[in-house]
């Protein structure tokens, strides 16, 4: 496992890859959260709730 000063020198070196992984993390984690039901844009979605009704 890396220290957290070899992270941070990775992250200086490579910020695009820094910057893709956290977004490819935060998608694949917002994915997850749907499909175990615990979304209120997805429950909403599935239970054809309108705005404002």
């Amino acid at each position: 496992m890396a220290t957290r000063g070899e992270q941070e020198q990775a992250y200086e070196e490579h910020p695009a890859s820094n910057i893709a992984g956290k977004v490819t993390g935060a998608l694949w984690g917002a994915s997850r959260l749907a499909k175990a039901g615990l979304s209120p844009t997805a429950n909403a979605i599935k239970s054809e709730a309108g705005l404002g009704e």
